[in-house]
């Protein structure tokens, strides 16, 4: 039944339990709108002033500096990766086969080698 107005006992309901809620958190201050968009601490923006001062140090250094920190790089990831296919190469010490049965631990074939290698390790 819209447009009826509350009866007493709806009106005396709505009153107690205004009365039983707790006050309402009083602010002096509004909320501020005008905050500006940028850090005011420049500590926080560091990761972009890295990069400026990695590339500005690239800059600096010699055309021959440059050449030999990126064959260096090269040289390590060659390294890297040479070490990453030795990897597949059956393991040579009980902690490299402890790593390869972690990477494949239901292959039977691994199970195999490492018993194998460890009856052998034990003759010897």
């Amino acid at each position: 039944m819209r447009g009826e107005e509350p009866s007493d006992s709806e009106m005396e309901n709505l009153r107690s339990d205004s009365a039983n809620q707790k006050p309402c958190l009083t602010v002096k201050t509004g909320f501020v709108w005008d905050v500006p968009d940028t850090l005011e601490n420049p500590e926080l923006d560091s990761e972009s002033e890295d990069e400026e001062q990695s590339k500005k140090r690239m800059k600096q250094l010699k055309k021959s500096d440059r050449i030999a920190m990126a064959q260096e790089e090269e040289q390590r990831l060659h390294q890297l990766e040479l070490s990453r296919l030795e990897e597949s190469q059956t393991p040579q010490s009980a902690l490299e086969f402890e790593a390869f049965l972690q990477k494949s631990p239901n292959s039977s074939a691994v199970w195999i080698q490492f018993i194998s290698f460890h009856l052998e390790v034990s003759r010897i």
